[in-house]
Parts: structure tokens; sequence; C-alpha cells
């Protein structure tokens, strides 16, 4: 929907490429939950089609799932049996449904961007970040004036 932050729309730029950061409409209500909702096994994972295992898994090691509670996790098996439904039989509006709660779930970058959520990648040691590299580039151009 247009108009509700993270819902629809393009997905908005990573705050390291955003120019002002404005303070959000609304502050955001904070409650307590359980320290880290560690994933239950996946029931009868061999009955699964291979494309729902391999959401499963993904599911598992992806970095958005240390903000999921129990009942997120209940939600990814419902998104497995969903696609092994799928797979085995697809039915007009069931894509747009899977779609539809892996986004719930943050399942695309551009889904976490919306809900404000980065999730960053480790760089090695001697490895120099865009950032870094753009502000050597300004520096050499100043340099040379």
């Amino acid at each position: 929907m247009p108009g509700v932050p993270g819902r629809g729309g393009p997905p908005p730029k990573r705050s390291s490429q955003r120019r002002r950061r404005n303070k959000p409409d609304q502050p955001i209500e904070q409650a307590p939950g359980e320290p880290v909702a560690e994933p239950p096994k996946l029931v009868n994972a061999r009955a699964h089609s291979a494309l729902g295992r391999r959401v499963w898994k993904a599911a598992q090691e992806s970095g958005q799932n240390q903000f999921y509670e129990a009942t997120d996790w209940v939600a990814v098996e419902l998104l497995v049996h969903s696609v092994d439904a799928y797979v085995k039989q697809p039915r007009a509006g069931m894509l747009a449904s899977i779609t539809s709660l892996m986004s719930s779930l943050l399942f695309t970058e551009g889904d976490r961007r919306r809900a404000r959520l980065e999730l960053e990648r480790s760089t090695g040691e001697g490895e120099v970040t865009e950032d870094a590299a753009n502000l050597d580039e300004y520096r050499r151009r100043l340099q040379s004036c």
C-alpha cells in the first residue's frame, strides 16, 4: 500500500547511502522478547519437497532470523508446507500467497529495507568498503586541484 511505511513502493536506500537521516514519524514501541528463538526441527523433513527444504534451510541460515520469534518459525513452517503444495499442484493465486508470506518474513533485500533492517556482511581485514573507496577518490580529486 503506497504511503504506508513498510508496504509497497520502491525499497528505500540503505542508511549508508542516504544523505539525510530524518527522525521517524512515530516512535517505535518496544516489548521484551525471548533472547533468541531457536529454530525448531522441521517435522518429517524427508516428506517435504526439495524446494521446501531449501526454504527452511535458507530461513535458518539468513541473518534476519535473529529477530524471529517462535511465531515466526511457525510462519516459516507454514511457508514450507505452502511451497510443497505449490510444487505438487500449482494453482492460481498460490504463488502470490507464498511471495506475500515470504515478504512478511523479510526474505528479500527489498523487504528488509522497507522494514528498515539492514544486514551487514563482515569485511575481511584489508578489504576496502565502498564508502572508504569513495572517500579516497574524493581526496585524490581535492589534491589535484
